[in-house]
């Protein structure tokens, strides 16, 4: 399975997704989720309140490689 991300305002009835040109001739289930501007996923002043809690902790990514 393939996921392709794609985000965009919606100006009219239809809508471009770049880069389908290559799985041509498959099946494909398409899902619209539209944003409600009223709920927002993170909490007021979440960013502010938890900037640079793991300066002290290194991140590391599925390829082993510090960040």
């Amino acid at each position: 399975m393939i996921a392709i991300k794609v985000k965009q305002d919606i100006k009219s009835g239809k809508l471009v997704i770049p880069g389908l040109e290559k799985y041509k001739g498959n099946s494909a289930e398409i899902i619209i989720l539209i944003e409600d501007e009223k709920n927002s996923t993170w909490p007021d002043n979440f960013f502010k309140e938890t900037y640079g809690f793991m300066k002290s902790e290194k991140i590391i990514r599925g390829t082993g490689k510090s960040v």
